[in-house]
């Protein structure tokens, strides 16, 4: 069996844990050649800071410009701006509630106090007090509780009532955030319009389809604070004025003092 002969340290390159390629030096061609550091670098990192600076405080007055002309040229609000926003809106859209007995719940309460109208609404949802009809009053029937208002005919639509009275909520619930007093709020502004019907079908005996409709409606509404009482001046009385036949009419004839 033939053995051969181990190869001795010195041919190994890896002998004695060395590394041949940390050894290995590039040709002076190859080499890259890094430039010292200079002081040209730190001076323009100086003068890009600098410039980004100059621009930020620049860019600040132009700002404060600005808003200087803004609030100058700004007016301070209108009378009706005033009133805009002393004005409180609640509306609801394709609500489905019978349209005429909405509208007769809101003319109802149109002009009453905010407290009032809440109550009032509370009340008809009770059947204490009913909701008078003055344009819609095909087969509505009589009721001893019209007479408060001075009709003979009335209604308690309990399903109209509620959603009105969710409206007035809505409008309270304006006012908290407007930071306005509700004791001063009264209904301004109310209107019932007709919205698009809804159009089904009933299946009827012998083969008939008879129409199905709802009748909903669109309701909006303002409360506005009432204005307070004012005293109307002292008017001072103007001499009564005639005209010449009335005068000569007054002028006594001669001797008629005798």
């Amino acid at each position: 069996m033939r053995h051969e002969k181990p190869a001795s340290s010195s041919d190994d390159p890896w002998a004695g844990g060395n590394d041949p390629w940390a050894l290995y030096k590039a040709p002076p061609g190859l080499t890259p050649t890094v430039p010292p550091a200079s002081s040209s670098s730190a001076t323009t990192d100086s003068k890009l800071t600098k410039m980004r600076a100059e621009l930020q405080a620049d860019l600040q007055t132009m700002l404060q410009q600005q808003l200087a002309q803004g609030s100058a040229s700004a007016s301070a609000p209108t009378a009706a701006q005033n009133a805009r926003i002393a004005k409180l809106e609640a509306q609801g859209v394709d609500l489905r509630v019978h349209y005429k007995n909405t509208y007769e719940t809101a003319q109802a309460i149109k002009g009453m106090t905010l407290a009032k109208a809440k109550q009032y609404l509370e009340d008809v949802c009770e059947k204490k007090r009913c909701i008078p009809f003055r344009k819609y009053v095909g087969t509505i029937g009589r009721t001893p509780q019209a007479k408060e208002f001075k009709a003979t005919q009335g209604r308690w639509p309990v399903k109209s009532a509620k959603i009105v009275l969710g409206l007035l909520k809505n409008a309270e619930a304006n006012a908290e955030f407007k930071n306005l007093s509700t004791e001063n709020l009264y209904v301004y502004h109310v209107q019932v319009n007709a919205a698009q019907q809804g159009r089904r079908r009933t299946y009827r005996a012998h083969g008939r389809i008879g129409p199905y409709m709802n009748c909903p409606c669109h309701v909006e509404m303002i409360l506005q604070e009432k204005d307070e009482a004012v005293e109307k001046p002292a008017e001072e009385k103007q001499p009564k004025k005639f005209t010449r036949k009335q005068l000569a009419k007054l002028r006594l004839p001669v001797g008629g003092d005798k």
